[in-house]
């Protein structure tokens, strides 16, 4: 698998990498930057992104000396993504990501993370990256989330590293209107639990202040450890009262699309 996503990157250089933080464009920037391919790296960050995802990428670049640097997007701009239809992804991605498009196509090939195992089923974010021409080589040389997690290994990645996390924006149920300062009060009460090393959930609003805290099974335990004082920010936020749901993360995650087709 390695020689062959090699000959595909270097193929390609000089590769501009869009960075999450997450295992799998981790393992991609660090396996570039191990094998001297030539690149640069680029996060997007704004108002739907939480501080310690930023602090993770942050602290990744310090650690690896990464050539890469940040983008800022703001979604209050974009009209079609704040009514929050079922194309968000798509709308957001393809408003978000021309900035570095248009910042790099001319001189880069501008690639992302996404694995196979990603790539499959109802993902509106993915027609973006087509639409602009940013290709995934791990979903195109049909690379699962396994052998991504066996590369990020080989590359000393695992320890301090977890999978990317959807963005605030993906919290709300469609047709909840996009409104900024329960954005922003969502990201803080977020912000909160990944401080308490909780990474298996999600803080959703459902509906008009119907607001549902999903937490995984496996991070049950350590949830109730901390509910308390999550209890007490959800009030000082107006985001209670706040429904747990402890479900398999499986379930959790694209919990909006998972009847959706």
């Amino acid at each position: 698998m390695n020689i062959g996503l090699y000959k595909y990157l270097k193929k390609r250089e000089p590769l501009a990498i869009a960075l999450s933080g997450g295992i799998d464009s981790s393992a991609l920037i660090l396996f570039c930057h191990s094998k001297q391919i030539r690149y640069v790296g680029f996060t997007l960050t704004g108002p739907h992104i939480t501080d310690c995802e930023i602090q993770k990428v942050i602290a990744l670049r310090e650690k690896y000396s990464l050539n890469h640097f940040f983008f800022y997007y703001d979604f209050r701009y974009n009209k079609k993504l704040i009514i929050n239809s079922k194309d968000r992804c798509f709308y957001c991605k393809a408003d978000l990501l021309s900035g570095p498009t248009n910042f790099f196509s001319s001189t880069h090939t501008l690639i992302d993370g996404t694995n196979y195992t990603d790539s499959i089923g109802f993902r509106p974010g993915m027609r973006s990256l087509k639409t602009l021409g940013i290709i995934s080589p791990f979903a195109q040389l049909q690379i699962n989330k396994g052998e991504i997690i066996h590369l990020a290994r080989q590359l000393g990645l695992i320890a301090g590293v977890s999978d990317s996390r959807s963005c605030i924006l993906a919290r709300f149920n469609y047709g909840v209107y996009l409104d900024e300062k329960l954005v922003l009060r969502i990201r803080k009460a977020e912000d909160y639990l990944l401080e308490k090393g909780l990474t298996g959930f999600r803080l959703r609003v459902l509906g008009w202040k119907e607001y549902l805290l999903q937490v995984d099974v496996e991070q049950e335990i350590m949830f109730r450890q901390i509910q308390s004082g999550f209890d007490q920010l959800s009030r000082q936020l107006d985001l209670y009262p706040c429904n747990v749901q402890v479900r398999p993360f499986a379930e959790i995650t694209g919990y909006y699309d998972l009847n959706f087709h």
